[in-house]
């Protein structure tokens, strides 16, 4: 199983959080998609230039590639896309494996509970 793991950040919106202590994250690819200077052992980094100084204009950006990951060649070959938020600095050693338990007999989407909001239309609201 080919299974990706996705991150941005753009405009140093989040602090960059490298994988210390992932299970198994060699059996992974890991991707962070910046227009900062990120050096990790674990992602590879693609430094896409893009930078706009309002904040808006940089979350929409990396929604691109929360949303969209289907549409980018790079990601075609792969059995399963994972998103990962840039804010998130993950603490389950076991987090991709789990993501991919929740996804045995389930439908091919995922999503996990927002710390702040319950409705799309409060996350539009915030943009």
């Amino acid at each position: 199983m080919k299974v990706a793991v996705i991150s941005a950040n753009f405009g140093n919106y989040d602090s960059f959080k490298d994988l210390t202590n992932i299970k198994d994250k060699q059996l992974f690819d890991w991707y962070y998609f910046t227009d900062g200077n990120i050096i990790s052992d674990t992602y590879k980094i693609i430094n896409t230039k893009y930078h706009d100084q309002t904040h808006n204009k940089n979350i929409l950006f990396v929604k691109y590639y929360k949303i969209q990951s289907h549409k980018i060649d790079l990601f075609s070959n792969y059995d399963y896309t994972i998103w990962m938020d840039a804010s998130i600095q993950i603490l389950n050693p076991n987090f991709v494996n789990d993501v991919l338990d929740l996804l045995k007999n389930k439908p091919n989407l995922v999503m996990f509970k927002h710390g702040s909001r319950s409705k799309i239309k409060d996350e539009v609201d915030i943009l």
